[in-house]
């Protein structure tokens, strides 16, 4: 005797079994494949996959050198073998590893299926393979614990529209650059704790919002026509006394386009704000 409620399930259009699919966690979604014959291959053909702490069962998930890697490598076949249709986004997070995981034929794989959103989250510092350089149709991507050391005919993402870098190790000529290949780039995100080499120059023209945590004395603000949103933090992990009042008297606020609306320096303590900027704050120690 047919489940009535499993036939009115197989009766819904598949774009709305793809939106409920998508806002489960993934090992659910796979698990809706003994409903039926016909649920067996819906999240097969998911447009964003999640693999995050929802879907390792447990932290020895990840753990133990030959375990973590058969796992690890598994999932990824799995994946790459059964999924069919567009895959528009991924997100990897990994909090537990002791090695480095295998994930050059995963990137291929998101390569080949020109991924437009990627989130990898390491524990810990990771050298992409040449794989990552060649997800060209990237529009937003955010990277943590990462070594980014691209081949030499890497000319960047020139479709980025968002970038998010969080302890990435990257020097400061590559970042430089892969900022002003971005010429569509509306949000940047950095968080860089440790001392780059040389100062940055963001040249970025369609440049809308820039929130950066590391040493303000190693960027500036070369060409942002259209920045209206500003957010720096001083940080370094070999903390070093910040000249407050020099940088304060610097030109870097003539670098600063003349419409930008919300700024904010944080270190430590509140001061008067500056009627050129609606919302202004300082934060001194």
């Amino acid at each position: 005797m047919t489940d009535p409620n499993q036939s009115v399930l197989s009766k819904l259009p598949n774009n709305v079994i793809d939106e409920i699919l998508i806002r489960l966690p993934f090992r659910d979604a796979v698990c809706t494949s003994i409903l039926s014959k016909e649920w067996r291959k819906h999240w097969c053909r998911l447009p964003q996959l999640t693999l995050d702490s929802d879907f390792w069962k447990s932290k020895k998930d990840l753990t133990g050198d030959k375990r973590a890697t058969s796992n690890f490598t598994m999932t990824i076949h799995n994946i790459i073998t059964r999924h069919s249709g567009p895959l528009t986004k991924f997100t990897l997070c990994i909090q537990y590893w002791e090695i480095y995981p295998p994930i050059d034929n995963l990137l291929y794989f998101l390569s080949r299926n020109r991924i437009q959103h990627l989130v990898l989250k390491l524990p810990r510092q990771f050298k992409l393979p040449p794989s990552f350089f060649t997800c060209l149709h990237l529009r937003h991507l955010f990277l943590q614990n990462c070594l980014l050391l691209p081949p030499p005919d890497f000319k960047g993402f020139d479709r980025l529209i968002r970038l998010e870098l969080h302890e990435v190790t990257i020097s400061s000529k590559l970042l430089e650059s892969l900022i002003s290949n971005c010429l569509l780039l509306e949000q940047l995100v950095l968080r860089i704790s440790d001392t780059l080499s040389d100062i940055i120059e963001i040249n970025a023209p369609m440049l809308k919002s820039c929130d950066f945590t590391g040493d303000m004395t190693t960027i500036c603000l070369k060409c942002v026509p259209r920045l209206t949103e500003l957010s720096l933090r001083y940080y370094r992990k070999d903390w070093k006394e910040f000249d407050v009042a020099n940088f304060l008297t610097s030109n870097f606020f003539e670098s600063c386009p003349d419409h930008l609306e919300h700024l904010h320096l944080d270190y430590g303590l509140h001061v008067i704000c500056p009627s050129s900027y609606p919302y202004f704050w300082l934060v001194l120690p």
